[in-house]
């Protein structure tokens, strides 16, 4: 049997239908523009400059990208599609070929993080995308621009682009963190920096190590990194800091302080009952893992009572009849309440009674 390239779909509804000899060189009529039209996340129509039957008796074309496809072949042999002669009233234009992405400004990797443009050449018009609107640039003076494709040209309110014209994206540069935190900041797509725990904070050097809380850090819309919070020391703003040196972005745990740092404050010492007065001591032991507070009661028949009435320590509790009470906290592992050494309850007042007073 004799193969040739298989007939080729077209659009019936089409006033102008694509031609081709014998399967051969499909070809449009004066003013239409042969594209290829096919269902990838919606209707895709990319112009091609050329659709042929090539040697091994398959449709190949020149021009064009196909979005979801990595190429005409891939897609041919994937799913149907159809030749279509579009007028230039449609919007569809010849094939424009992606502008070069280049990204060797100098403000790459310092104040901006810079990506390469996605070729939209499934739309129509085509056109040069971004993750974010607005971030597309010319590399060489880093101006913003939006070309879409007409014609077979790239164009911006009537100005034509050359086609070796170098574009890149840019973003916010990454955020530079300390990698021994035990919880680092974190973003999605460089955009508002969270904790998950601790504040976020904003650290520099300037005149010693500065380290001022903020309520938010995000990119904005002119990609740059923005706080509320400070003041900043050294600078009139966050944007000054920025502009001028490096920073870090911190997540730090609240001062709550460890195991050494309560204080006698968080004990109130009172005297209500009869026989109250007086303690004999009160102090504060930081020799061991724990700070370790201590009250002595004495008198006759001294005792301790906490909590009001909560708990009571009696003399002879040590083992000794001898006219004193002790009563013996440790500071939690925080730091914000003291605590006896058997009974995990915290000790908030005390007071020192005795037989006479």
């Amino acid at each position: 049997m004799c193969i040739n390239c298989p007939e080729i779909d077209e659009n019936s509804a089409d006033e102008v239908k694509p031609d081709s000899d014998r399967n051969r060189a499909v070809t449009c009529a004066s003013g239409q523009f042969l594209t290829i039209e096919y269902e990838s996340g919606g209707t895709k129509r990319v112009p091609v400059t050329s659709l042929t039957c090539s040697s091994e008796f398959a449709w190949e074309t020149t021009g064009g990208t196909f979005p979801g496809y990595p190429s005409f072949d891939e897609l041919n042999k994937a799913i149907k599609w159809k030749a279509r002669c579009i007028p230039p009233t449609s919007g569809v234009g010849p094939a424009c070929q992606a502008l070069p992405y280049d990204a060797s400004s100098a403000v790459c990797g310092s104040k901006y993080d810079c990506y390469e443009p996605v070729f939209k050449n499934g739309e129509v018009p085509a056109k040069m995308e971004c993750d974010d609107p607005g971030a597309l640039r010319r590399t060489a003076d880093i101006e913003k621009i939006a070309p879409t494709c007409k014609n077979g040209a790239w164009t911006e309110n009537g100005v034509d682009f050359e086609k070796t014209t170098k574009v890149m994206c840019i973003n916010c540069p990454d955020i530079i963190t300390n990698l021994a935190d035990e919880d680092l900041p974190k973003s999605e797509g460089n955009s508002a920096v969270t904790c998950d725990k601790g504040q976020l904070t904003i650290e520099y050097e300037r005149d010693g190590l500065r380290q001022v809380p903020v309520s938010s850090l995000t990119c904005s819309s002119e990609f740059a990194w923005s706080a509320t919070g400070g003041p900043f020391p050294g600078f009139s703003s966050f944007t000054d800091l920025n502009n001028e040196i490096g920073w870090k972005a911190r997540c730090i745990k609240p001062a709550t302080g460890d195991c050494h740092s309560c204080t006698k404050a968080l004990v109130s010492i009172t005297k209500n009952s009869a026989g109250s007065h007086d303690f004999e001591s009160d102090n504060i032991d930081q020799s061991g893992t724990c700070a370790v507070l201590s009250f002595i009661c004495k008198g006759t028949s001294a005792n301790i009572e906490f909590n009001k009435g909560g708990g009571v320590v009696m003399d002879g509790e040590d083992g000794a009849v001898d006219g004193v009470a002790k009563l013996t906290l440790v500071c939690n592992a925080d730091g914000t309440a003291w605590k006896p050494v058997v009974v995990d309850m915290p000790v908030t007042q005390v007071e020192c009674a005795s037989l006479g007073g």
